[in-house]
């Protein structure tokens, strides 16, 4: 068996389909198992043995990095699947590289004439939302773009929730960038929600691309362009490494999935600026 420890939603849901049809196609059973931070030393210890389990597929859901110690503790092959480098340590890893992803949304925006873009937060400092927001400011500085602190817009994962914090930054903000990049497509979805109850166009005023390429960039009105990642080729790659191990293989390996720009209806050459 190769037990998968996770606390995953929607985004995990086409990793959890490589992982499963790659691991009964090479003849693993698959059991999915959610655990909290504190229950992790436990369940490496003393609850994923070698008689029972042939390897462990950790999909580190907002898993910070400063508690990489837990991992050591498995003493079963393991691959991580996740959206960050443990600096400090060396471990077979499948990484969406969040570094081209932002490089591509940045660029593009750049190539549609946009000089001040804005970045669309979330209120957590792990996993994929802090790699992007480095990515972002990163690759800006790399492409000269005009960054602001006012720019940085912090909102909810959810979408009610997210409408009403950008609604609240609407209200404050004395000038608006010409474009958004979004940490995923959940904070721009109601980025956009709260822009259709303004006089505020999108994408004629404002451009707004988001990240993941979710089922929300179809609900959104306009469709929202992304950054798609190729969750169910990071499953795939993240069984057959497990494989490997479990067949033999000592080295350590991290593998890269690079995203896929995918332009839609919501960005378009700057206006002169919204606001």
């Amino acid at each position: 068996h190769m037990t998968n420890t996770a606390a995953g939603a929607d985004f995990y849901d086409r990793i959890f389909d490589g992982i499963d049809e790659t691991a009964r196609s090479l003849g693993y059973n698959v059991t999915v198992k959610g655990l909290n931070l504190n229950e992790l030393t436990d369940f490496f210890r003393k609850t994923a043995k070698p008689a029972d389990v042939d390897g462990i597929l950790f999909v580190a859901s907002e898993f910070n990095p400063e508690h990489v110690h837990t991992l050591l503790t498995a003493d079963l092959p393991l691959v991580i699947i996740d959206s960050v480098t443990y600096r400090s340590h060396a471990f077979n890893t499948v990484l969406i590289e969040e570094q081209y992803g932002a490089w591509q949304i940045l660029k593009y925006l750049k190539d549609l004439g946009h000089t001040r873009i804005g970045f669309l937060d979330a209120p957590l400092d792990v996993g994929s939302v802090s790699g992007r927001r480095d990515a972002f400011f990163l690759n800006a500085a790399r492409l000269g773009l005009d960054i602001r602190g006012e720019d940085i817009v912090k909102l909810s994962l959810f979408v009610n929730e997210a409408q009403d914090a950008f609604l609240d930054y609407l209200h404050r903000a004395e000038s608006l960038p010409t474009a958004f990049m979004g940490c995923n497509d959940i904070v721009c979805a109601g980025a956009m929600k709260a822009l259709s109850s303004t006089n505020i166009r999108v994408p004629e005023d404002l451009s707004i691309i988001g990240y993941d390429d979710s089922p929300f960039c179809l609900l959104t009105n306009p469709a929202l362009s992304s950054c798609r990642v190729q969750k169910y080729r990071m499953g795939q790659l993240a069984v057959r490494r497990l494989h490997e191990i479990i067949s033999g293989d000592s080295g350590v390996i991290t593998l890269s999935v690079p995203p896929e720009l995918v332009i839609r209806d919501s960005t378009a050459s700057p206006n002169e600026p919204a606001k």
